[in-house]
């Protein structure tokens, strides 16, 4: 009879463990939990193998209970509240008192007895801003307690790896460059030019091409290197030639640069004329017209001076003749007599006339 009254109060006992104290949840609900006030006291095995009598249900126990302190709540854990612990039944209280129980203590710390997190304390991390070829980076956040990172000040959207966020998620995409074109300098007949080039109005760096490819480090080495555009060909004139005449002189062409006022000798303005009116007079000057004699003349002129060399000796022989009676040439004897007579009326000459008038008047 009484191992049957035992039996009934081992299955009751069970039951009122199972319901009240989760028997399989934690060590307070092991198979060696001591029960009080609402629970029989033994232990089970002490039911099963022994014959030791039971405290009937309601029989109470004076609870000597510690306090399990709090645990503090983070930003990235809850908290649980202290509470009290009977050291001979093993029973939870919310309270030092006992009389608020505690009937699942798993239950409970996710429940009324959990602390809610701590705000993170967030510091702000102002955005990157892109430059023309440069990434820039959204403002995110981090927290001084548990060094986690996020994109809002919320702390809703936790960022896991920092670096990966920057190059994906948190990225802010290069501008590209904002060109304007830098106009060159034309070149002259004077002097050199150079070319077009284009600036950044953002970065303010140079470049060759619209295209922002070739960088120029050194504006004024580029405009006497790459960037150089040779001198332009002179625009000419020509100042034509002032021909020579007998009396004056002639002055050849030349050239003038309607551009830089420059003279040259040629039309390709290889000969610089520095000084024009001392070129006028010198290599520039084309003297003076000479008599222009054709080439029969040199055969006549010798002709006709020797006639009348010839002429003028045979007159000069007569007059020797006529006068002195000198005889050059005998064979011109008979032709001055001829002339003698044409001339004079006489075949003799004066020093025959005068022999004659002398035995004249002897006689």
């Amino acid at each position: 009879m009484i191992t049957f009254l035992k039996l009934i109060t081992i299955i009751i006992s069970l039951g009122a463990i199972s319901n009240l104290n989760g028997l399989r949840d934690s060590k307070q609900q092991c198979l060696n939990h001591k029960v009080c006030e609402h629970h029989v006291e033994y232990e089970i095995k002490d039911l099963l193998f022994q014959s030791a009598p039971l405290k009937a249900i309601g029989d109470e126990c004076e609870h000597d209970v510690d306090m399990i302190p709090e645990v503090s709540p983070t930003c990235t854990k809850t908290g649980i509240k202290s509470y009290y612990k009977c050291k001979v039944c093993n029973l939870c209280f919310e309270d030092a008192e006992c009389t608020v129980p505690i009937p699942n203590i798993t239950t409970w710390k996710t429940n009324s007895g959990r602390i809610p997190l701590l705000p993170h304390e967030l510091t702000k991390f102002d955005s990157i801003e892109p430059l023309c070829t440069v990434v820039g980076t959204k403002e995110y956040y981090q927290c001084s307690s548990c060094n986690q990172y996020f994109e809002d000040k919320d702390a809703t959207n936790k960022i896991i790896n920092l670096e990966l966020w920057k190059q994906g998620a948190g990225k802010i995409s290069s501008k590209g460059h904002s060109l304007v074109v830098m106009k060159g300098i034309e070149p002259t007949c004077l002097e050199k030019g150079y070319k077009d080039y284009y600036k950044c109005e953002a970065c303010n760096l140079l470049f060759e091409d619209k295209a922002a490819n070739n960088e120029i480090l050194d504006l004024e080495s580029w405009k006497i290197g790459k960037g150089i555009l040779a001198k332009a060909d002179h625009d000419l004139e020509r100042i034509d030639q002032v021909e020579a005449t007998k009396e004056t002189t002639g002055i050849r062409n030349y050239f003038r640069c309607t551009i830089c006022e420059k003279y040259f000798e040629d039309e390709d303005a290889i000969s610089e004329i520095f000084d024009l009116e001392g070129w006028k007079k010198g290599d520039g000057v084309i003297p003076k017209l000479k008599l222009s004699i054709p080439w029969w003349a040199f055969v006549i002129i010798p002709l006709v001076a020797i006639i009348f060399i010839m002429i003028l000796c045979f007159f000069i022989f007569y007059i020797l003749w006529k006068t002195k009676g000198i005889v050059v040439i005998k064979s011109f004897v008979p032709i001055y007599r001829d002339m003698n007579d044409v001339l004079f009326m006489s075949h003799l000459n004066n020093k025959e006339l005068a022999q004659i008038s002398g035995r004249i008047n002897k006689k």
